[in-house]
């Protein structure tokens, strides 16, 4: 209770630390001149709208990664970057909850897919704090309302990508 309650007044006072958008993947400066023609979407949320209780990390959910789908890879593509990112933690910069590599005629994963646990296709490299595969959020109490954005990237030279192995 005493932990919950010191969260919580340690959120508040951190409610204005957020919105390190300009922070975030898809919006620095070597990104700009990338075309966007990737759509990506979840059954199981809409966009902007919160992700389930499922999909909370193992303290407040049962940490499953959500149903994902997209469509307009471009021609050429050999792999896909997918990258999940919090601007509004209470950080220097936004926290990244998954890094993952995915074969390019992949359209889709289901529920639970991206779990190191239920993976067979898909390699991870570490996210914030060193953790590899799905981290589902986790807010801060009291810090307000975070967003969490899942960018797919199409990659023509999936060489320079230093990502581990599929899990066995």
């Amino acid at each position: 209770m005493l932990t919950s309650r010191l969260e919580r007044i340690l959120g508040s006072m951190l409610a204005s630390i957020r919105g390190h958008d300009h922070l975030m993947l898809l919006n620095l400066e070597e990104m700009q001149s990338v075309p966007e023609t990737i759509h990506i979407a979840s059954t199981e949320f809409e966009p902007g709208g919160r992700m389930p209780r499922n999909c909370a990390d193992r303290n407040t959910g049962a940490n499953e990664s959500p149903a994902l789908s997209w469509n307009g890879i471009p021609p050429g593509t050999e792999k896909l970057l997918l990258v999940m990112e919090d601007p509004d933690a209470p950080l220097p910069k936004p926290v990244i909850h998954l890094v993952a590599l995915v074969d390019a005629a992949t359209t889709e994963l289901k529920p639970g897919e991206l779990n190191t646990s239920q993976a067979r296709t898909v390699k991870f490299g570490p996210g914030s704090f060193g953790k590899v595969g799905y981290t589902g959020p986790r807010p801060v109490a009291g810090h307000g309302g975070p967003r969490y954005f899942f960018q797919l990237f199409a990659l023509s030279t999936p060489s320079h990508c230093h990502i581990g192995k599929p899990p066995p």
